[in-house]
């Protein structure tokens, strides 16, 4: 999703009908009636937050400490959306960062978040998490190595495909 795209909440309810509609179910039966509205508020519309001010996620949060070691924040639990498949899937990044300037920890888990709430796909998600962090201390003048480590690709496990 570019960071400048806005949804549209009726186009998206309409479609999750249509949906409904296409494989046989009834959109207005009573465990259904709100579905299409659940969906687009739920699913699509987390997939928005923060992403035309992705800077705020950090808040002020970066300190001018010079630290020559490895900042390591590991198993933040995500969950995401198989853009190929529309399906969810759960894991966990482990991000590290190697010399330069300091970022809150905190912060760390809401730059996976901000990633995973849009339609992704794991290997893009790894290279956008560390490009993100690198050009946020880079801007700091500092010199540095960022990694990303993601695991679980639970879309291949919910389609019960069985992973060799």
């Amino acid at each position: 999703m570019q960071a400048n795209a806005r949804i549209d909440y009726p186009a998206v309810q309409r479609a999750v009908a249509d949906l409904l509609n296409a494989i046989g179910e009834d959109p207005s039966r009573q465990g259904l009636h709100d579905t299409p509205e659940r969906v687009a508020r739920h699913v699509f519309g987390a997939s928005t937050r923060l992403l035309d001010r992705p800077g705020c996620l950090v808040n002020g949060a970066l300190f001018d400490e010079t630290y020559d070691e490895m900042v390591m924040v590991r198993d933040i639990e995500f969950y995401s959306m198989c853009e190929h498949h529309l399906l969810p899937f759960i894991g966990r990044a482990h991000v590290a960062y190697f010399r330069g300037k300091v970022i809150g920890l905190s912060k760390i888990p809401r730059i996976v978040d901000m990633f995973a709430r849009r339609l992704q796909v794991q290997e893009r998600m790894t290279r956008e998490i560390a490009e993100f962090i690198d050009h946020l201390l880079n801007l700091m003048g500092s010199p540095l190595s960022s990694k990303v480590y993601t695991c679980a690709p639970q879309c291949a496990a919910s389609r019960s495909m069985t992973l060799a």
